[in-house]
């Protein structure tokens, strides 16, 4: 729960799948193609002989589901494991250059600003080429 936030998290670059409300007491799967939430709070890859490691697995692990609390009620949002077309890569420029604007980016100089939305947009690019 320590990356937990109060209030639902600011929108991002990074294409994610429709929130899940996580009932009561239950911790969160790192794996949300399981049926139901586990007690594991890390995930770990298992030994290279065992089994092959799916793209969606290697996603989850670099990119963690975001948690928050809204309304009493504790949710849970994974990153989205449907593969990306041309076009989404073209909005991802388009919603780049949008947000830099909308949040007043500098231009010259070390930005806050400007450091997490390429930070946001290098994170769905790598989304992006795992699942393809």
């Amino acid at each position: 729960k320590d990356n937990m936030i109060e209030g639902r998290p600011r929108e991002s670059l990074v294409l994610y799948e429709n929130p899940k409300e996580v009932p009561n007491g239950q911790e969160v799967n790192p794996n949300p193609h399981s049926k139901s939430f586990g007690s594991a709070r890390k995930m770990s890859l298992p030994p290279m002989e065992s089994r092959p490691i799916r793209p969606e697995e290697v996603l989850n692990m670099i990119l963690p589901p975001r948690e928050w609390v809204e309304q009493g009620m504790h949710f849970v949002q994974y990153v989205s494991h449907a593969p990306a077309s041309r076009i989404d890569v073209a909005r991802l420029r388009e919603m780049l250059d949008q947000k830099l604007i909308e949040r007043q980016a500098r231009e010259t100089g070390l930005c806050p600003v400007r450091i997490e939305l390429f930070t946001q947009c290098f994170d769905e690019i790598i989304r992006q080429v795992t699942l393809n």
